[in-house]
């Protein structure tokens, strides 16, 4: 089965490096469950919170899915595709609607589990809190 990498790092403070990092990482596991790897999507020093449609090589991976390029999706963890809890579940769910299986490599995602919804909301909830760290809680005017 055909499969697709999408990798992304956040800040200046990162390299490319950790791009190659996360491919390696999505490759290993590929081999592991026999996959053949078509294509590798990233987005280098762009925030998850960025919207996925904002960043080339995001969209660029969702659009091949979706038009049936490849039948997997790695990623390293679920927060690379995005830290907004609400778009990472609608992504993966257009995603999983066509019949892509989503791989998380190290957080233990795989939609053919059983307990990958389970694992969506556990992980979600923990990738979710740097943003408040980095943007802080959201203020009103008065």
């Amino acid at each position: 089965m055909r499969a697709a990498i999408y990798a992304r790092f956040s800040t200046d403070q990162q390299s490319a490096a950790s791009i190659d990092d996360q491919a390696r990482i999505c490759r290993q596991r590929a081999n592991a469950l026999g996959l053949t790897v078509v294509g590798v999507h990233s987005d280098c020093a762009v925030s998850g919170a960025t919207p996925v449609d904002r960043r080339p090589g995001a969209s660029a991976c969702v659009a091949e899915g979706l038009a049936g390029r490849f039948g997997v999706l790695l990623v390293e963890s679920l927060d690379r595709l995005s830290r907004n809890l609400v778009e990472q579940e609608t992504v993966i769910r257009r995603l999983e609607h066509r019949g892509i299986r989503i791989v998380g490599v190290s957080d233990g995602y795989d939609s053919n589990s059983g307990a990958g919804r389970k694992l969506l909301r556990a992980f979600g909830g923990s990738s979710a809190r740097p943003i408040w760290t980095i943007c802080g809680p959201r203020r009103t005017a008065a």
